[in-house]
């Protein structure tokens, strides 16, 4: 159904062992079909399959371990995917990148310093600790039974804590944005539009100094994004 868009734009789709990911319903494992289809010429099928993936791998806001290895593939489409998937796979990108309930300011940013701080409090393997402890602990069957899956989920390398799962996506965007500054001159308008909204998020760090006795926000050098 997608034969003249599979060669590169979907290359090595099947070469990431998805089925150990996750998504909001458990193993990202249907992932690869859902972004087939996205491109596909069907547009009930194409409607459908977004409605899956972002009610999966951006449910309610939240990312998962496979919404940062998907960005690669939403950048290729957004370059030069089916025009039917452009607009789209840049809102998909946006989202991942910063949601509506992440703290941000403009025109500062994000202040991803805090959020590393954070997440290197919470590894999955601290995680994953703190659970066991919990489970062995806990007689409920019921209890247990949701802390045993949460432990497993963490072994995985998953981690419920939101810094460390939302920080992965956003770095994966960050890094695809180079490669996306040229469409702010494709001649499709709604394209234009939305690249524009992807760059001028606050994709960039920001850190907190002070400067005669007052703080200043600055974004560090290697947080810097430069088209």
């Amino acid at each position: 159904m997608i034969k003249g868009h599979e060669g590169g734009l979907l290359a090595e789709l099947d070469d990431i062992d998805w089925a150990k990911l996750h998504h909001a319903y458990g193993s990202a494992h249907d992932f690869p079909g859902q972004l087939r289809l996205v491109c596909c010429d069907d547009e009930d099928l194409r409607e459908s399959a977004w409605l899956h993936l972002f009610n999966t791998i951006f449910h309610q806001g939240s990312r998962y371990t496979s919404s940062a290895a998907a960005v690669p593939f939403f950048a290729r489409i957004a370059r030069r995917g089916p025009e039917h998937a452009r607009p789209t796979a840049l809102h998909m990108l946006t989202r991942l990148a910063v949601d509506w309930h992440d703290a941000y300011t403009l025109p500062a940013g994000i202040d991803t310093a805090t959020w590393r701080a954070l997440a290197a409090e919470n590894p999955p393997e601290r995680m994953a600790a703190w659970y066991e402890g919990r489970l062995a602990a806990e007689n409920d069957p019921e209890r247990r039974s949701i802390l045993k899956e949460a432990r497993d989920f963490c072994l995985e390398g998953g981690t419920p804590d939101i810094h460390a799962s939302t920080l992965p996506s956003y770095d994966a965007v960050r890094t695809e944005l180079r490669n996306l500054y040229p469409l702010m001159e494709d001649p499709d308008p709604e394209i234009r539009v939305r690249t524009a909204t992807t760059a001028a998020l606050p994709l960039r760090a920001r850190t907190t100094g002070s400067v005669g006795g007052r703080h200043r926000t600055r974004p560090p050098a290697d947080d810097r994004l430069q088209p």
